[in-house]
């Protein structure tokens, strides 16, 4: 099955598909595993960690405190780095385990915490038992904060997805659209993170958890809706500013409130050029007036993009990252969802920004149909080679089931101009990591659709030369075909988001990856160089390295 060409972040609307870069990335793939990694490059297993002496005076191995799940083939310095809490083991061996990752201190647990009890206790979603939690590191023995949770039931969908046939994949996508339409149907008053009313101060609450006339879900006495705890409203500086973190009671107010986030960051504390992962990082300097002048015109438009059903402007809880590591189902020839994980970030939005469907689904999205028409085999099917039948039969396969989904679960929820509408919300909270490219492109998709997006005869309050939108047009052009170029290099090496692998995958794709760059034909890295922006290379570290973690007192 395919990942899609590109994320919906960078979908760019263009009238034809470019093929130079394409053609050139798949000759990139076919060296890539023509090529042996030398004997000198197979990393031996790291050495056993430096011993710890913690409070009591006993000695542990220092991956306690580390993140352990995984690896990261560059800037992993700085990965490992968020995800370092130093804790007395001692006082956690008698209550148990943690698994830090970034995050607001106690908001990011105490959501999680409550969010885990409503749906599973309320809705009917199986989700692990809580046993034991603290979102205050300073005020419990072990140091930090922790949940300690049953092991969910069943089969992790990673490891069973590629040997499951039709009938038990269809299984998968009913049993959780089933549970999806429970969340739905828990409607709240304001949009924010769920907590537990104790943990956040009345001033922060929303003053109802449900919107008037809507069904009750649990007590009101016990949870309410309260500031975001998602991690980009604290990103870096963000955590020690004063910004609108909600809850909010419009979808206009939170749309607005992402670029009054960016505009005080940028102001202050934005540095060129640097990223966290060089598959996002923008070529050319990065000038703050251009972003805050572009987030100006944002919210300029921010009435346009909110739709007026009511249904799609609901405030549901919606699971943050449904990736196959994240889903459990049954050990058996049904293969039914029977658990589901890591509700970290997770938050009640409006509907229309909140529906996405799995990643696990992800397809190959050319030619596929929209609305309620499914997909077919391509034209000349029969006139094909019987492997080339065999990838097209797997194509269709894998969309057929997205389209599934899409029809049970999305289609009752559309709305009309949902990229125009949505991409402009994606982009504004991200501009100096994706650059300034991709807000302005869905700037110029608004005002090509105004008269379908404005009430009335309002004037659009944007404005686009001719010679500015030529331009735009070529910097699309270069930027969607640089961006399909990075996906079938991610796709090549095997690698998720920020370059994680897993462990014991770590040595043998590190291996490749340095031997693999010098020892690529001189003619392909020529093509590439000619094409593509100086730094191609994506596997490279862009950040400066951290300074050493500290215990947390």
């Amino acid at each position: 099955m395919k990942a899609p060409r590109s994320p919906p972040s960078l979908r760019i609307f263009r009238a034809a598909i470019q093929l130079k870069s394409t053609n050139v990335s798949r000759k990139l793939a076919t060296a890539i595993t023509s090529i042996t990694a030398p004997s000198y490059l197979s990393l031996p297993p790291p050495g056993p960690p430096a011993p710890v002496v913690t409070s009591f005076g006993a000695e542990y191995n220092d991956n306690l405190f580390r993140y352990t799940s995984g690896r990261w083939l560059y800037n992993e310095s700085q990965q490992m780095a968020q995800r370092y809490i130093k804790f007395d083991v001692a006082a956690l061996y008698r209550v148990i385990a943690s698994n830090p990752i970034a995050g607001p201190d106690h908001l990011m647990t105490s959501s999680e915490v409550a969010t885990m009890d409503f749906v599973r206790h309320n809705l009917g979603i199986p989700v692990p038992n809580i046993l034991a939690w603290s979102s205050h590191a300073h005020n419990n023995a072990v140091g930090a904060e922790y949940i300690i949770m049953e092991s969910a039931p069943g089969v992790q969908l990673s490891t069973v997805w590629h040997t499951m046939d039709s009938k038990q994949k269809k299984n998968v996508v009913n049993s959780l659209v089933a549970l999806e339409q429970n969340m739905l149907n828990a409607k709240f008053a304001q949009y924010g993170s769920l907590y537990y009313k104790d943990d956040i101060p009345e001033s922060k609450r929303a003053p109802q958890l449900f919107t008037h006339g809507s069904r009750r879900f649990g007590s009101e006495d016990k949870f309410c809706i309260g500031p975001i705890a998602h991690r980009n409203f604290y990103e870096d500086e963000r955590a020690s500013m004063n910004l609108d973190r909600g809850p909010w009671s419009s979808p206009g107010d939170y749309l607005r409130s992402l670029a009054l986030r960016e505009e005080a960051w940028i102001s202050r504390f934005a540095k060129p050029n640097i990223h966290d992962d060089p598959f996002r990082s923008v070529s050319g300097p990065q000038l703050q007036e251009e972003h805050l002048r572009c987030l100006e015109q944002y919210r300029s438009i921010i009435p346009a993009l909110v739709p007026t059903a009511r249904k799609v402007l609901a405030s549901n809880l919606w699971h943050p990252d449904l990736n196959p590591g994240n889903v459990f189902v049954s050990d058996d020839e049904e293969r039914r969802v029977v658990s589901i994980i890591d509700w970290q970030g997770c938050w009640a939005g409006p509907a229309y920004l909140q529906m996405t469907s799995p990643s696990f689904l992800a397809c190959d999205s050319f030619g596929l149909p929209s609305g309620l028409e499914c997909p077919k085999l391509p034209s000349g099917y029969d006139l094909m080679s019987l492997d080339t039948k065999a990838l097209m039969r797997e194509d269709h396969k894998a969309q057929m089931l997205y389209k599934l989904y899409e029809i049970k679960q999305l289609y009752p929820y559309r709305i009309s101009n949902r990229e125009t509408r949505t991409m402009p919300v994606r982009a504004a909270g991200r501009t100096w990591k994706d650059g300034i490219l991709p807000l302005r492109l869905a700037l110029l998709d608004v005002f090509s659709q105004w008269p379908e997006l404005s009430r009335g005869d309002e004037p659009c309050p944007l404005r686009f030369t001719r010679e500015e939108v030529q331009e735009l047009k070529r910097q699309r052009d270069r930027y969607v075909d640089w961006h399909d170029f990075l996906d079938d290099m991610r796709t090549t090496f095997g690698m998720r988001l920020y370059g994680w692998v897993s462990p014991h995958e770590y040595p043998s794709k590190r291996a490749l990856l340095e031997g693999t760059r010098s020892r690529l034909p001189v003619a392909l890295t020529s093509q590439l160089e000619a094409i593509l922006p100086q730094d191609w290379w994506p596997f490279r570290d862009t950040v400066p390295l951290p300074s050493a973690p500290e215990a947390r007192a």
